[in-house]
């Protein structure tokens, strides 16, 4: 866990706000209004939702820090261990001695910047994030930044009010998909046993980060694993492809908001681009992303890695990037939408990741805590996602805790009573 932070424009006396802010969100815990006032609130309710369960009882914030603390992965780890449980207290304890003495850590990094340094600490104060295993990037560059976990806490708020929750593990986002008829690759299951030849995808339905994904030839052995999915392998068209000369599937990363008018927009959104000449597009591995706007016209390209001049041309193929337009970007968009009309009603932000395949626009995943990149910070991104966030959170506020019939999965509290849980499709 780190904090983050970024440069604002103007002045403010952010120090003189910082305590009343906090101690507001602590206590009185109302619902956000603005950029700063919704950092506070997420800052508190990491806190307060530090046990809370997505849907398992290693799917906490507390044991993704136990995680990367011992360096195993959540599914080695037992939470109703004693030693674990008292891991993840002392790491709560720590955080909550960071956050309560952000100001004096945030003077003191002042004070190394050898110029401007109260202005830096007064935009320091108010522009503490947190960021928890989230890949290498440059937040010093952001406008009011959003880390994945800004996005996280209000939704995993906004679920456990309304009991309704997201269906982002594969298996569940492919049957849903196909009930409210969106396009998405097709699974394979025992029922389609023989599979003609070809190359298939094996994914774990948890998986992040294209970690554990497989390509193979011979996927039957994987059919009746419940924690597997097996796919079609799918390909972008040929002009799109011919950038970066490989068969890797690149996506979009979409962002749509619910509005004032309970209707859904694109907030921003980027294209994956591959550069490592691997098979995945996740920017984890090295790949580029460069932001799309509105009219489908590709902007410069920049890796986790370069930040400073990024790539109008391809790094392998010397294909142009910049000024390249994406055709049938509109339909991506469109769909994203549907998505978060159909998958997400009842949710302010939605993540999907859409790829324009050879059969037409197809979601690929979407994302509970989706990871951003610096350059959607424009056209408004991060007030329109803040607005959508701090509505949401309001709305789900004024409900009382409830489960819900309705798309998704009933909300699970938290699961230190021992009791592992598990998760019925409503």
């Amino acid at each position: 866990m780190n904090a983050t932070h970024a440069e604002t424009t103007g002045f403010t006396f952010n120090f003189l706000w910082y305590y009343p802010r906090l101690v507001t969100a602590l206590v009185f815990r109302p619902a956000p209004r603005s950029h700063a006032t919704l950092q506070h609130w997420v800052l508190a309710h990491i806190l307060f939702m530090w046990n809370k369960a997505w849907r398992h009882a290693t799917d906490t914030i507390g044991m993704e820090c136990v995680s990367l603390a011992t360096k195993k992965s959540v599914a080695e780890i037992d939470p109703h261990h004693w030693k674990t449980r008292l891991l993840s207290e002392v790491i709560r304890g720590l955080y909550v001695l960071v956050i309560l003495s952000w100001p004096f850590w945030a003077l003191l990094i002042a004070l190394r910047t050898g110029r401007r340094r109260y202005a830096c600490w007064n935009n320091l104060i108010d522009n503490l994030t947190i960021v928890i295993s989230e890949p290498k990037t440059d937040y010093s560059t952001w406008r009011e930044p959003l880390s994945s976990i800004s996005f996280y806490i209000p939704l995993l708020y906004v679920c456990s009010r309304t009991g309704i929750y997201l269906p982002d593990e594969k298996n569940e986002t492919d049957k849903y998909c196909r009930q409210f008829g969106i396009a998405t690759p097709r699974v394979y299951s025992l029922a389609d046993a023989p599979l003609p030849p070809g190359e298939y995808v094996v994914k774990p339905i948890r998986g992040s980060s294209a970690k554990g994904i497989v390509f193979i030839s011979d996927p039957e052995p994987y059919l009746a694993d419940k924690d597997l999915i097996v796919q079609e392998v799918l390909r972008n068209p040929l002009e799109q492809r011919r950038i970066w000369g490989s068969e890797a599937l690149a996506s979009i990363r979409c962002f749509t908001v619910t509005t004032t008018e309970n209707t859904r927009e694109i907030a921003g959104a980027v294209l994956r681009i591959p550069m490592n000449g691997g098979r995945f597009d996740n920017t984890t591995h090295g790949n580029g992303y460069a932001r799309v706007d509105r009219d489908g016209w590709l902007e410069r390209a920049y890796t986790d890695n370069e930040f400073a001049n990024g790539f109008s041309f391809h790094p392998l193929t010397n294909e142009r990037i910049e000024g390249v337009r994406l055709e049938h970007f509109a339909e991506c968009i469109q769909l994203a939408i549907r998505t978060h009309e159909a998958l997400a009603a009842e949710l302010p932000v939605l993540n999907s990741d859409i790829a324009l395949t050879e059969q037409g626009p197809m979601l690929i995943e979407i994302n509970r805590a989706p990871g951003q990149y610096w350059n959607m910070y424009r056209d408004g991104f991060s007030e329109k996602c803040v607005a959508a966030l701090c509505r949401g959170i309001a709305r789900a506020a004024r409900q009382s805790v409830r489960p819900r019939s309705g798309l998704l999965f009933p909300a699970h509290d938290n699961l230190w009573d021992g009791e592992r849980s598990h998760v019925e499709a409503t």
